[in-house]
């Protein structure tokens, strides 16, 4: 299961958007997060929760978001 989630983070930071996943010492401030279902045959649904500061969710909007007046409203320009 774990295989599994790596692999989505993986595949959402680096394969479509294309940044690189870094380790951090701490996380605090103002966070937005993403939950990620996992079903598992045995275990059934376990929910796990990827966290982010402010600024990475600016740069998503970015890659993301082809809007200009949207991306305005987000905050992402």
């Amino acid at each position: 299961m774990l295989k599994i989630l790596e692999y989505s983070i993986t595949h959402f930071c680096e394969h479509i958007l294309r940044l690189r996943i870094e380790v951090a010492q701490d996380i605090s401030g103002e966070l937005y997060g993403a939950s990620i279902p996992i079903m598992g045959k045995s275990e059934g649904e376990c929910n796990f929760y990827l966290f982010f500061p402010k600024e990475f969710l600016k740069k998503i909007a970015e890659i993301l978001i082809n809007d200009e007046n949207l991306k305005k409203m987000t905050g992402a320009i």
